[in-house]
């Protein structure tokens, strides 16, 4: 089982959040790539998840992907395509009497189809069992309440992370207090504040 940690930005409806959690090396070939999203903040990205610990914006979350999840990520990632490559050169190595060619381009040509058919079906595999939410992150359990301690924020124009204790400046809308890292960002959330917290 893997278990990073993260803070909830958004409680999106039906079960689901989303959650500001550190990039790691890791990252590159999860299975569970399909729930994730670029946050616009260095070694930072956004997550989606099921959230099974009833967690509220601001709290400090763990945030688990099973052994077993891992393992399906793997196989359809890196498995499929490669099965896929083999077969395609033993079909080319088996037809290449019938085709224009040497044997070996019959080879590398079906290889390459292979390769490309496993890909393809990898994606749909992939698509078919992030539905069923079997390659989602689950929110386990909620380390600290944010409402209680929050010691960052999330800064509604340019979305980066910003502490209290160093921001540029805050302003309090509609009885929410928001902090901003720059006075360009405070300035413009005070011109369209609706258009900001909406996004």
């Amino acid at each position: 089982m893997t278990q990073e940690q993260g803070i909830i930005l958004r409680v999106t409806g039906n079960g689901w959040v989303d959650v500001l959690t550190q990039r790691t090396d890791a990252c590159e070939g999860c299975g569970a790539s399909h729930c994730c999203a670029d946050s616009g903040i260095e070694k930072k990205m956004i997550v989606k998840a099921i959230n099974r610990a009833g967690a509220e914006p601001f709290d400090r979350v763990a945030l688990e992907l099973q052994s077993g999840t891992l393992m399906k990520g793997a196989i359809i990632l890196y498995l499929i395509p490669l099965i896929g490559f083999l077969m395609g050169a033993v079909i080319g190595a088996l037809l290449h009497e019938s085709m224009p060619f040497s044997e070996t381009g019959s080879e590398i040509l079906f290889a390459f189809a292979g390769l490309g058919f496993g890909f393809i079906f990898s994606s749909g595999l992939s698509k078919i069992m992030s539905r069923k939410g079997g390659l989602t992150p689950v929110i386990s359990r909620v380390i600290e309440k944010g409402r209680e301690k929050i010691t960052q924020f999330i800064d509604p124009v340019c979305n980066m992370v910003v502490d209290p204790s160093e921001a540029e400046g805050s302003v309090e809308y509609n009885g929410v207090v928001y902090y901003f890292c720059s006075q360009g960002c405070r300035l413009a959330f005070q011109q369209e504040a609706e258009k900001f917290i909406s996004k």
